[in-house]
């Protein structure tokens, strides 16, 4: 049906009769109108509600029964809007104030051009389906539509929202916020606010209101629920005050570093460790709060985590403390990269080891003065006694019969060779065999007794610029060179050996000893091993500020290298033979 006849009390909205027949013009039932707020009038486009309701008392007061006519537009239940033409008169001579109002739908399709039905369809189309509520309202905060989405997300149906305040759809508490967005409609054509609006159930859902202004001063709202969005940025946050907490309550020393080697981050445990101010730290380069003969090694260490290695075996670094002190420490560093692979910051975990260095530095004190003590007893003692009975034998050898002196000879010899092996021995143990004659004299040392034992080759690559005035770094190193060779005759059964001392740039230098033994059982390339005498050359080169590597070679045997500092070369172009 287009058209629809009723009776109304006089001036007013209220239905005497036929208000189930206008009702059904319109898409609803009787019914469904009175339940609405405001009865009728909810469904009158809210721009036009006064003049609608001006013209209902207007005809009521024409004279003589006069009818009065309006055009004006009503939601239908289906949310689009109808234009129709009110005609209203009041009854003559009826005392008790009744209106016979004639409704007549003037909005047929085929009245409407094509462009502008197709345009208008799919407008509504597109504000129907689209996933956030869509409202337009004027310019104090009148919806004068809405879409399905919006009245979903309320909980309402359409005529429960349709010229209802927006204020009536958000918490107290948001109303501020709301009215500021208002305001500000008509000096910016874009405003975007995070607020809250409230169903009818009382749930709360947060939603993200972006306004645009429109002609008229009215504007277009657009809700979108951010539920999901907020709930992610509190778990966010959640992790991140966890991950936080870890960072600054761990007992270990944590820094993190951006692409350029700069502090970005430190933890207090790291401020104590280094006995400075967290503001003192962040803003530094890494490089800059080690020890000087450490800062090389920094730097190539953030070019390793920039590249992207990720395995650094018991790395050992030593940074400067606020007095000037050396502090020891062994490192973890871990790298971050963004989706396409570029480094966006390191992490470098810290464990201060200085009271361990030092106990080790006196554990190893106290294996050298053992040695020392045990070199100087087969020294004085065991070869003395042996040289005593080299002389009784040579004695009795012109005292025994002919038939015996064969055997005599044949002792005699073989204390004479214990004799020779007790001095090598206890030439070995003592400092003196490197005091005396320097690094390279004590590596010749080594590498003549090994060639005296008749099963082993083994050679010296010597080179004459590497000068160390320091006698503990040489005796140090010294250590290395006899375990290592010691290592690769009882565990390797090499039969050649050579010890290779060079240069490497103008401030270090490398010990490099390598066999051709059978090799170790290791998986890697590089590794730490748990055998006590490996161990124990590692300690020493890194007693020395050096750095201790084991390489399995690919045919068989075994490469030993450590890195130390020596004396600055002078005076002479120098290739670095680093790799």
């Amino acid at each position: 049906p287009r058209r629809a006849f009723g009776l109304c009390a006089t001036g007013s909205t209220k239905f005497l009769h036929g208000g189930d027949h206008v009702a059904e013009i319109f898409g609803y039932s009787a019914e469904r109108i009175a339940s609405l707020p405001e009865g009728w009038l909810s469904l009158v486009y809210p721009e036009e509600r006064e003049n609608y309701e001006a013209f209902q008392k207007s005809a009521s007061l024409q004279a003589g029964g006069t009818p009065a006519a309006m055009t004006v537009r009503f939601l239908r239940s289906d949310g689009t809007w109808e234009w129709a033409r009110v005609i209203r008169k009041r009854l003559a001579g009826d005392d008790s104030g009744v209106d016979a109002v004639l409704f007549w739908v003037i909005t047929p399709d085929d009245q409407v051009p094509d462009p502008l039905r197709e345009a208008d369809a799919m407008f509504r189309k597109l504000v129907e389906q689209a996933g956030d509520g869509i409202l337009l309202v004027d310019g104090v905060g009148n919806v004068l539509e809405a879409n399905a989405f919006a009245c979903e997300s309320l909980k309402r149906d359409l005529p429960e929202v349709i010229g209802h305040n927006v204020l009536e759809f958000v918490p107290p508490e948001f109303h501020p916020n709301v009215i500021a967005s208002l305001q500000r409609i008509g000096k910016e054509t874009r405003v975007s606010v995070e607020m809250c609006h409230q169903a009818t159930d009382g749930t709360i859902v947060p939603v993200e209101i972006t306004v645009g202004a429109l002609s008229g001063g009215r504007a277009l709202a657009i809700s979108r629920d951010i539920t999901h969005r907020k709930q992610a940025e509190r778990e966010r946050q959640a992790k991140e005050n966890y991950y936080r907490g870890l960072f600054e309550n761990n007992n270990s020393g944590v820094l993190v570093l951006d692409r350029s080697g700069v502090l970005t981050d430190a933890n207090p445990a790291l401020a104590r460790m280094l006995q400075k101010e967290r503001a003192e730290l962040i803003g530094q380069k890494f490089e800059k709060i080690l020890s000087p003969d450490h800062r090389a090694k920094g730097s190539q260490l953030i070019e390793q985590m920039i590249s992207g290695r990720d395995s650094f075996p018991d790395l050992h670094l030593v940074f400067q403390g606020k007095s000037g002190n050396r502090i020891q420490t062994y490192g973890s560093p871990t790298s971050f990269f963004d989706q396409d692979g570029h480094f966006t910051h390191g992490l470098l975990l810290l464990n201060d080891v200085t009271d361990l260095k030092k106990l080790e530095n006196q554990i190893i004190k106290v294996a050298e003065q053992e040695q020392i003590r045990i070199g100087h007893d087969l020294h004085d003692g065991v070869g003395q006694l042996l040289t005593g009975i080299g002389s009784m034998m040579e004695a009795l050898e012109y005292d025994v019969a002919p038939e015996q002196k064969a055997t005599v000879v044949r002792i005699r010899d073989l204390l004479s060779q214990a004799l020779t092996d007790t001095r090598r021995i206890s030439h070995g143990l003592s400092p003196a065999a490197v005091k005396n004659r320097g690094l390279p004299g004590g590596l010749q040392l080594i590498a003549d007794t090994v060639e005296q034992s008749r099963h082993c080759k083994c050679k010296c690559e010597l080179d004459e610029s590497v000068v160390i005035q320091d006698e503990t770094m040489v005796t140090h190193l010294f250590r290395i060179a006899q375990e290592a060779v010691s290592n690769a005759q009882r565990h390797g059964k090499a039969s050649e050996i050579t010890l290779s001392l060079t240069r490497l740039d103008s401030m270090t230098a490398a010990l490099v000893i390598t066999d051709n033994g059978k090799g170790m059982p290791i998986r890697r390339k590089f590794v730490s091993s748990d055998g006590i005498g490996l161990r124990v050359m590692k300690y020493r080169a890194e007693l020395i500020g050096g750095e201790f590597l084991i390489q399995t070679l690919p045919q068989s045997g075994v490469r030993i290298t450590c890195r130390f500092p020596c004396d600055r070369l002078k005076g002479r172009n120098l290739t670095n033979r680093s790799k």
